[in-house]
């Protein structure tokens, strides 16, 4: 299942980099720019996530203007861990992934091209999509798993490699959440 993933992961990040970089040239020549990603995202929203997100990001608001930034950097982390497998890895499950994953790219290419790219803006934006991207991968392997049937005996291994692979996801969120706070 392993090197199924490692297979994924590559053409997740082809599609990932592809969608970037066009949406990176259309604000390049003037076609979208940041404020036009924005009723697009709106329309795309989970009204129920979106309502959790904000009560997740008051928490994080409260525990650092506490003083609590070890606080504040585990609800990152765990908040974008919660993201990952309920809004990457499931949709990659039923193959619903790769619309996110385009979807995605496009805006972030959009908006990249605005913001001013410091080393910090850099990790985050590798260290968190770079997560989300590999926890789509999963999806798509458990899916692939599911509907050709492959691995229904083996599921010790099917664990295994699963762990392992969402390990490197918590890496990298942990980072993520270290940068971001």
């Amino acid at each position: 299942m392993l090197i199924h993933i490692m297979i994924i992961v590559f053409l997740t990040f082809a599609i990932y980099t592809l969608s970037f970089a066009v949406g990176h040239l259309l604000n390049l020549f003037d076609i979208f720019n940041p404020q036009s990603i924005l009723p697009m995202k709106k329309r795309f929203t989970v009204p129920t996530a979106q309502k959790l997100h904000s009560t997740v990001n008051a928490h994080i608001m409260k525990k650092l203007m506490e003083g609590q930034k070890k606080s504040a950097v585990l609800l990152v982390f765990l908040n974008n861990s919660i993201n990952a497998l309920l809004f990457w890895t499931l949709p990659g499950v039923i193959f619903l992934a790769y619309i996110i994953i385009v979807y995605t790219g496009l805006a972030q290419g959009v908006v990249f091209r605005s913001v001013p790219k410091t080393k910090q803006s850099i990790i985050l934006l590798v260290s968190e999509f770079g997560a989300y991207l590999i926890a789509a991968s999963i999806g798509v392997e458990i899916g692939t798993a599911l509907f050709l049937g492959y691995y229904i005996n083996d599921l010790n291994r099917v664990i295994t490699d699963f762990l392992y692979a969402f390990s490197i996801v918590a890496g990298l969120l942990a980072i993520q959440a270290a940068y971001e706070v």
